[in-house]
Protein backbone atom coordinates (compact mmCIF):
# COMPACT_ATOMS: atom_id res chain seq x y z
CA UNK A 1 0.00 0.00 0.00
CA UNK A 2 1.48 3.68 -0.90
CA UNK A 3 0.29 5.16 2.51
CA UNK A 4 2.39 2.80 4.26
CA UNK A 5 5.38 3.89 6.56
CA UNK A 6 7.53 3.58 9.41
CA UNK A 7 7.85 6.73 11.50
CA UNK A 8 9.14 7.01 15.27
CA UNK A 9 6.80 5.76 18.16
CA UNK A 10 5.64 9.08 19.84
CA UNK A 11 5.28 7.10 22.97
CA UNK A 12 9.21 6.82 23.11
CA UNK A 13 10.98 10.19 22.40
CA UNK A 14 13.69 9.29 23.67
CA UNK A 15 14.40 6.99 20.38
CA UNK A 16 14.90 3.17 19.80
CA UNK A 17 11.48 2.79 18.86
CA UNK A 18 9.68 2.99 15.72
CA UNK A 19 6.31 2.28 13.98
CA UNK A 20 5.10 0.41 10.86
CA UNK A 21 2.11 2.63 9.89
CA UNK A 22 -0.89 1.86 7.79
CA UNK A 23 -0.24 -1.48 6.60
CA UNK A 24 -4.34 -2.05 6.47
CA UNK A 25 -3.65 -5.34 8.30
CA UNK A 26 -6.53 -6.43 10.84
CA UNK A 27 -5.10 -6.19 14.38
CA UNK A 28 -4.19 -9.04 15.60
CA UNK A 29 -0.57 -10.87 16.57
CA UNK A 30 1.45 -12.02 13.47
CA UNK A 31 5.38 -12.77 12.53
CA UNK A 32 7.32 -10.72 10.30
CA UNK A 33 10.61 -10.74 8.48
CA UNK A 34 12.58 -7.83 7.49
CA UNK A 35 15.11 -8.03 4.27
CA UNK A 36 18.21 -5.95 3.56
CA UNK A 37 17.11 -5.44 -0.41
CA UNK A 38 20.95 -4.36 -1.11
CA UNK A 39 22.66 -7.60 0.12
CA UNK A 40 19.70 -9.75 0.64
CA UNK A 41 20.23 -10.46 4.23
CA UNK A 42 17.61 -10.83 7.15
CA UNK A 43 17.11 -9.37 10.67
CA UNK A 44 17.31 -12.21 13.38
CA UNK A 45 17.79 -12.27 16.87
CA UNK A 46 21.57 -12.03 16.04
CA UNK A 47 21.72 -9.22 13.70
CA UNK A 48 21.55 -9.46 9.96
CA UNK A 49 21.83 -12.91 8.25
CA UNK A 50 21.71 -15.13 5.04
CA UNK A 51 19.11 -17.24 6.30
CA UNK A 52 15.93 -16.36 5.88
CA UNK A 53 13.79 -15.64 9.84
CA UNK A 54 10.79 -14.17 10.98
CA UNK A 55 10.65 -11.64 14.33
CA UNK A 56 7.57 -11.37 16.64
CA UNK A 57 4.83 -12.25 17.20
CA UNK A 58 3.99 -8.70 17.08
CA UNK A 59 0.76 -6.46 17.93
CA UNK A 60 -1.33 -4.53 15.41
CA UNK A 61 -3.10 -2.15 16.82
CA UNK A 62 -6.64 -1.53 15.61
CA UNK A 63 -5.40 1.35 13.15
CA UNK A 64 -2.94 -1.31 11.41
CA UNK A 65 0.08 -0.10 12.95
CA UNK A 66 2.95 -2.32 14.07
CA UNK A 67 5.33 -1.25 16.95
CA UNK A 68 9.11 -1.80 16.56
CA UNK A 69 11.61 -1.86 19.41
CA UNK A 70 15.33 -2.11 19.93
CA UNK A 71 15.37 -4.98 18.34
CA UNK A 72 14.99 -3.86 15.03
CA UNK A 73 15.63 -0.02 15.50
CA UNK A 74 19.12 -0.50 16.66
CA UNK A 75 20.32 -2.86 13.32
CA UNK A 76 19.04 -0.33 11.02
CA UNK A 77 20.51 2.67 8.77
CA UNK A 78 19.57 5.77 7.63
CA UNK A 79 17.76 4.63 3.44
CA UNK A 80 18.49 0.94 4.16
CA UNK A 81 15.92 -0.07 1.21
CA UNK A 82 13.92 -2.92 3.08
CA UNK A 83 11.49 -5.73 2.01
CA UNK A 84 9.11 -6.51 4.89
CA UNK A 85 6.58 -9.14 4.54
CA UNK A 86 3.72 -9.43 7.16
CA UNK A 87 1.37 -12.59 6.35
CA UNK A 88 2.60 -13.35 2.59
CA UNK A 89 2.26 -9.30 1.88
CA UNK A 90 5.43 -7.32 0.93
CA UNK A 91 5.73 -4.31 1.88
CA UNK A 92 8.95 -1.85 0.12
CA UNK A 93 10.10 1.00 2.18
CA UNK A 94 13.07 2.98 2.98
CA UNK A 95 14.22 3.43 6.79
CA UNK A 96 13.71 6.86 7.37
CA UNK A 97 16.08 9.70 8.98
CA UNK A 98 14.32 10.71 11.58
CA UNK A 99 14.58 7.66 14.04
CA UNK A 100 16.95 7.27 16.41
CA UNK A 101 18.82 4.64 17.94
CA UNK A 102 18.49 3.66 21.58
CA UNK A 103 19.94 5.69 24.46
CA UNK A 104 21.94 2.92 25.67
CA UNK A 105 23.58 3.32 22.07
CA UNK A 106 24.98 6.83 23.00
CA UNK A 107 27.78 6.03 25.79
CA UNK A 108 30.31 3.63 25.60
CA UNK A 109 30.36 0.90 28.31
CA UNK A 110 28.94 1.19 31.86
CA UNK A 111 29.11 3.04 35.17
CA UNK A 112 29.89 0.35 38.39
CA UNK A 113 28.03 0.80 41.39
CA UNK A 114 29.73 -0.36 44.77
CA UNK A 115 27.82 -2.44 47.10
CA UNK A 116 27.21 -0.01 50.22
CA UNK A 117 28.78 -1.84 53.48
CA UNK A 118 25.81 -2.94 56.25
CA UNK A 119 26.07 -2.15 59.44
CA UNK A 120 26.48 -6.07 59.98
CA UNK A 121 29.54 -5.99 58.24
CA UNK A 122 33.04 -4.77 59.83
CA UNK A 123 35.80 -3.66 57.79
CA UNK A 124 38.82 -6.22 57.90
CA UNK A 125 41.65 -5.08 60.68
CA UNK A 126 44.93 -5.46 59.05
CA UNK A 127 47.06 -7.87 62.04
CA UNK A 128 50.76 -7.03 62.29
CA UNK A 129 52.47 -10.47 62.16
CA UNK A 130 55.57 -11.34 64.22
CA UNK A 131 58.75 -10.78 62.22
CA UNK A 132 60.51 -14.43 61.15
CA UNK A 133 63.55 -14.97 63.26
CA UNK A 134 66.53 -15.70 60.85
CA UNK A 135 68.73 -18.11 62.35
CA UNK A 136 72.31 -16.46 62.69
CA UNK A 137 74.70 -18.46 60.22
CA UNK A 138 77.15 -20.81 61.40
CA UNK A 139 80.96 -19.79 61.60
CA UNK A 140 83.20 -20.83 59.01
CA UNK A 141 86.03 -22.72 60.10
CA UNK A 142 89.17 -21.30 59.19
CA UNK A 143 91.58 -22.59 56.44
CA UNK A 144 94.61 -24.25 57.89
CA UNK A 145 97.77 -22.52 57.19
CA UNK A 146 99.92 -24.20 54.55
CA UNK A 147 103.25 -24.23 55.18
CA UNK A 148 104.96 -24.54 52.16
CA UNK A 149 104.24 -23.22 48.55
CA UNK A 150 103.58 -25.88 46.04
CA UNK A 151 106.46 -25.45 43.12
CA UNK A 152 105.13 -23.92 39.89
CA UNK A 153 104.98 -25.73 36.95
CA UNK A 154 107.56 -25.47 34.28
CA UNK A 155 106.51 -22.52 31.51
CA UNK A 156 105.90 -24.38 28.06
CA UNK A 157 108.09 -23.56 24.93
CA UNK A 158 106.23 -21.80 21.98
CA UNK A 159 106.32 -23.51 18.57
CA UNK A 160 108.52 -22.15 16.17
CA UNK A 161 107.93 -18.92 14.20
CA UNK A 162 108.63 -21.18 11.24
CA UNK A 163 106.50 -23.68 12.05
CA UNK A 164 103.42 -21.19 12.09
CA UNK A 165 104.57 -19.33 8.98
CA UNK A 166 104.80 -23.03 7.06
CA UNK A 167 101.35 -24.24 8.44
CA UNK A 168 99.56 -20.92 7.41
CA UNK A 169 100.95 -21.02 3.90
CA UNK A 170 100.05 -24.53 3.44
CA UNK A 171 96.14 -23.74 4.37
CA UNK A 172 96.06 -20.53 1.82
CA UNK A 173 97.66 -23.42 -0.99
CA UNK A 174 94.97 -25.68 -0.26
CA UNK A 175 92.56 -22.82 -0.15
CA UNK A 176 93.65 -21.64 -3.64
CA UNK A 177 93.39 -25.04 -5.06
CA UNK A 178 90.00 -25.56 -4.26
CA UNK A 179 88.85 -21.88 -5.65
CA UNK A 180 90.99 -22.33 -8.87
CA UNK A 181 90.02 -26.20 -9.66
CA UNK A 182 86.46 -26.62 -7.82
CA UNK A 183 84.31 -23.48 -8.05
CA UNK A 184 84.77 -22.69 -11.67
CA UNK A 185 83.14 -26.34 -13.45
CA UNK A 186 80.77 -25.72 -10.32
CA UNK A 187 79.66 -22.67 -11.99
CA UNK A 188 79.83 -24.30 -15.72
CA UNK A 189 77.20 -26.52 -14.90
CA UNK A 190 74.85 -23.96 -13.05
CA UNK A 191 75.29 -21.93 -16.89
CA UNK A 192 74.62 -25.13 -18.74
CA UNK A 193 71.33 -26.01 -16.77
CA UNK A 194 67.83 -24.43 -18.52
CA UNK A 195 66.21 -21.96 -16.60
CA UNK A 196 62.62 -22.56 -15.57
CA UNK A 197 60.07 -20.14 -18.35
CA UNK A 198 57.58 -18.42 -15.89
CA UNK A 199 54.39 -16.04 -17.21
CA UNK A 200 53.16 -14.75 -13.67
CA UNK A 201 50.90 -12.81 -15.81
CA UNK A 202 49.18 -15.46 -17.25
CA UNK A 203 48.94 -17.35 -14.30
CA UNK A 204 47.96 -13.83 -12.73
CA UNK A 205 45.64 -12.43 -14.54
CA UNK A 206 41.73 -11.69 -14.11
CA UNK A 207 39.21 -12.84 -17.01
CA UNK A 208 35.64 -12.78 -17.11
CA UNK A 209 35.74 -16.89 -16.01
CA UNK A 210 38.26 -16.20 -13.26
CA UNK A 211 37.04 -17.80 -9.83
CA UNK A 212 34.48 -15.71 -7.87
CA UNK A 213 36.46 -16.41 -5.32
CA UNK A 214 40.06 -14.66 -6.47
CA UNK A 215 37.95 -11.90 -8.11
CA UNK A 216 36.68 -11.48 -4.80
CA UNK A 217 39.84 -11.08 -3.91
CA UNK A 218 41.51 -8.45 -6.01
CA UNK A 219 42.13 -5.53 -5.85
CA UNK A 220 38.99 -3.15 -6.71
CA UNK A 221 40.87 -1.19 -9.64
CA UNK A 222 41.03 -4.75 -11.07
CA UNK A 223 37.40 -5.61 -10.08
CA UNK A 224 36.09 -2.41 -11.67
CA UNK A 225 38.20 -3.05 -14.87
CA UNK A 226 36.93 -6.75 -14.68
CA UNK A 227 32.97 -5.30 -14.38
CA UNK A 228 33.45 -2.92 -16.98
CA UNK A 229 34.76 -5.50 -19.53
CA UNK A 230 32.40 -8.44 -18.42
CA UNK A 231 29.77 -6.63 -17.96
CA UNK A 232 26.16 -8.95 -17.39
CA UNK A 233 28.40 -11.92 -16.96
CA UNK A 234 28.60 -11.88 -13.07
CA UNK A 235 25.51 -13.59 -10.89
CA UNK A 236 24.21 -10.47 -8.93
CA UNK A 237 25.52 -11.43 -5.64
CA UNK A 238 29.48 -11.19 -7.39
CA UNK A 239 28.43 -7.63 -8.94
CA UNK A 240 26.94 -6.31 -5.30
CA UNK A 241 29.73 -7.56 -3.67
CA UNK A 242 32.17 -5.42 -6.14
CA UNK A 243 30.06 -2.67 -5.77
CA UNK A 244 30.34 -2.83 -1.85
CA UNK A 245 33.89 -1.47 -2.29
CA UNK A 246 33.02 0.84 -4.73
CA UNK A 247 30.74 2.18 -2.19
CA UNK A 248 32.80 2.20 0.78
CA UNK A 249 35.70 4.31 -1.50
CA UNK A 250 32.71 6.51 -2.93
CA UNK A 251 33.92 5.48 -6.83
CA UNK A 252 31.26 7.88 -9.17
CA UNK A 253 30.89 4.91 -11.49
CA UNK A 254 29.96 1.77 -8.52
CA UNK A 255 27.21 5.00 -7.48
CA UNK A 256 26.03 5.17 -11.09
CA UNK A 257 25.72 2.16 -11.09
CA UNK A 258 23.87 1.37 -7.99
CA UNK A 259 21.43 4.56 -9.44
CA UNK A 260 20.79 2.48 -12.45
CA UNK A 261 20.06 -0.71 -10.17
CA UNK A 262 17.35 1.05 -8.30
CA UNK A 263 16.24 2.96 -11.42
CA UNK A 264 15.37 -0.11 -13.14
CA UNK A 265 18.05 0.12 -15.41
CA UNK A 266 20.18 -2.64 -16.80
CA UNK A 267 23.79 -0.93 -16.36
CA UNK A 268 27.27 -1.71 -15.08
CA UNK A 269 26.40 -4.21 -12.55
CA UNK A 270 24.57 -6.01 -15.06
CA UNK A 271 21.08 -6.54 -13.00
CA UNK A 272 17.96 -4.14 -11.78
CA UNK A 273 16.27 -4.24 -8.74
CA UNK A 274 12.76 -5.82 -8.28
CA UNK A 275 11.04 -3.62 -8.02
CA UNK A 276 12.50 -0.85 -8.84
CA UNK A 277 12.97 1.98 -5.91
CA UNK A 278 13.08 5.77 -7.77
CA UNK A 279 13.13 7.18 -4.35
CA UNK A 280 16.74 5.33 -3.34
CA UNK A 281 18.17 5.78 -7.28
CA UNK A 282 17.48 9.58 -7.00
CA UNK A 283 19.75 9.62 -3.72
CA UNK A 284 22.35 7.48 -5.52
CA UNK A 285 22.36 9.98 -8.82
CA UNK A 286 23.09 13.18 -6.28
CA UNK A 287 25.77 11.17 -4.52
CA UNK A 288 27.80 9.97 -8.44
CA UNK A 289 26.95 13.76 -9.46
CA UNK A 290 28.62 15.08 -6.09
CA UNK A 291 31.72 12.84 -6.70
CA UNK A 292 32.30 13.53 -10.41
CA UNK A 293 30.22 11.64 -12.21
CA UNK A 294 29.53 13.42 -15.77
CA UNK A 295 26.19 12.06 -16.78
CA UNK A 296 24.56 11.54 -13.37
CA UNK A 297 23.32 14.91 -14.04
CA UNK A 298 21.31 14.30 -16.84
CA UNK A 299 20.22 10.83 -15.32
CA UNK A 300 19.13 13.50 -12.11
CA UNK A 301 17.38 15.61 -14.36
CA UNK A 302 15.13 12.28 -15.99
CA UNK A 303 14.29 10.29 -13.03
CA UNK A 304 13.22 13.81 -11.24
CA UNK A 305 10.25 14.39 -14.40
CA UNK A 306 9.71 10.52 -13.28
CA UNK A 307 8.54 11.27 -9.70
CA UNK A 308 4.81 9.95 -8.72
CA UNK A 309 3.70 12.82 -6.47
CA UNK A 310 0.69 10.23 -5.45
CA UNK A 311 3.34 8.49 -3.44
CA UNK A 312 4.57 9.61 -0.47
CA UNK A 313 7.72 8.10 -0.55
CA UNK A 314 8.66 8.89 -4.07
CA UNK A 315 7.51 12.63 -3.38
CA UNK A 316 9.36 12.88 -0.06
CA UNK A 317 12.51 11.56 -2.33
CA UNK A 318 11.77 14.38 -4.96
CA UNK A 319 11.51 17.54 -2.86
CA UNK A 320 14.51 16.47 -0.80
CA UNK A 321 17.21 15.28 -4.12
CA UNK A 322 15.39 17.34 -7.13
CA UNK A 323 16.32 20.48 -7.34
CA UNK A 324 13.22 22.00 -9.06
CA UNK A 325 10.86 20.29 -7.01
Amino acid sequence: MTDTQIVPNPQYPSGGHAMLQGTGLPAGRVSLSIKRRLDERYLGNDGWQSAPTHLGPMSIDEHGNIPMGPEVVDHMEVYTALQITISGEDFYLEWPDNILGSPALAGLGGIGITKPMTTTEKEPVLQAKEPLMTPEPEAEPEPEPISELAPEPPAKKAPPLGLILGAILLTLAIAAAVYFLVLPETTQKNADKPKAQSNPTAETRLTCDSDQSRIMGAEFADQLALLQSCSGTFDENLAMGIAEKGLASGNPDILLAMAHYYDGKMGLLGHMADPADLGIALRYYVQANDAGNKVAAENLKDACNRVDQANPLQAAAGKKYCPEN
